[in-house]
């Protein structure tokens, strides 16, 4: 275990979605989800630049929002003039690599599903009750076009207090990955990034019954499941979870997990002090995938870092003067 960072990382900022028709994306997140539109236009080059992506490749983006918040937003991303594949629309929930899904809480999420499918969102289960930590709720993993997985969670006890949801589907509060080595992810969160683990379980289900993992009934009490969630050190929520099932074996989809394929491509983090976490980088073998300077609307000039973390998934962590952080 190292020691307390100097640099603070604040509650995940957004989540990047690239995917293929931006148009009927942002569509159902403003009319169907109630989200509103905080900023939109095209890629600037050092963006397309900063991902590795040829130069030739250009882009739009629609930066979205729950309204009334400051951060849990989507950034809709749609490029042109690249070869593109699938992250995760073909995979299980088993299967490792790539950001597996995002959560947004919801009510009523029994009908919500119900009308969800009029919009081609389907799961493998209808939504089912499930135990985090002290947390009871209902969970409906559902994907959307582009293979995007939306976690909706329906809280059933303790009450939320002092929440107040100003739309259909709430900001983002948590983003999952399925991971291969999952004490080595979470020890990079937590060691080198300085996360603090909110809850580390590792359970299965007492019997046999539907799952929100669409795990076949027989495989239900054997199959246990390693869940640890950890939350930025400068906030107390917009956390990460990571999750591994031991005793399953899926594919590995880590390799197109990156620009410019479709689905949940990265998160994005605000820091207070990105020197300090770029001397904390050095001598890990998770490399840094590129250090930019870049327009990032709204925040204005932004200086930026994108990582990998063990398993492969992007992170890109950026640092913001007070006055942006407020305002954004």
């Amino acid at each position: 275990m190292t020691n307390e960072p100097s640099f603070k990382i604040a509650a995940l900022q957004e989540a990047t979605f690239i995917v293929s028709d931006l148009a009927k994306s942002k569509q159902f997140y403003t009319e169907f989800a109630d989200w509103v539109v905080v900023a939109e236009g095209s890629l600037v080059q050092e963006h397309i630049a900063s991902w590795q992506l040829d130069e030739s490749v250009s882009g739009s983006f629609c930066l979205l929002a729950e309204p009334g918040t400051k951060h849990g937003y989507i950034r809709l991303v749609q490029l042109e003039g690249t070869k593109q594949y699938a992250i995760r629309a073909n995979s299980q929930i088993w299967d490792t690599g790539g950001i597996f899904d995002v959560n947004m809480r919801v009510t009523g999420a029994h009908e919500l599903a119900h009308e969800l499918h009029a919009h081609q969102w389907f799961g493998v289960n209808d939504p089912v009750e499930m135990q985090f930590g002290p947390f009871t709720v209902y969970e409906w993993l559902a994907k959307s076009h582009d293979g995007i997985t939306h976690a909706l969670i329906e809280r059933l006890k303790p009450a939320l207090e002092n929440y107040s949801q100003q739309a259909r589907m709430s900001h983002i509060f948590n983003a999952s990955m399925v991971v291969n080595d999952h004490e080595a992810e979470v020890a990079f969160f937590r060691d080198v990034l300085g996360f603090k683990v909110a809850i580390d379980q590792c359970s299965s289900f007492d019997e046999a019954k539907s799952n929100v993992f669409g795990l076949p009934y027989e495989l239900v009490a054997s199959t246990p499941q390693k869940l640890t969630m950890l939350v930025p050190n400068a906030s107390k929520t917009g956390s990460v979870e990571i999750a591994s099932f031991p005793a399953l074996t899926g594919n590995d989809c880590s390799k197109r997990a990156a620009p410019p394929n479709l689905g949940i491509v990265s998160l994005r983090f605000p820091v207070d002090d990105l020197s300090a976490l770029i001397k904390k980088l050095s001598g890990h073998q998770n490399g840094i995938v590129s250090h930019t300077q870049l327009s990032l609307v709204p925040y204005g000039d932004v200086e930026q870092v994108i990582l990998r973390t063990p398993a492969g998934n992007w992170l890109e962590l950026f640092q913001i003067d007070a006055q942006h952080r407020t305002s954004a």
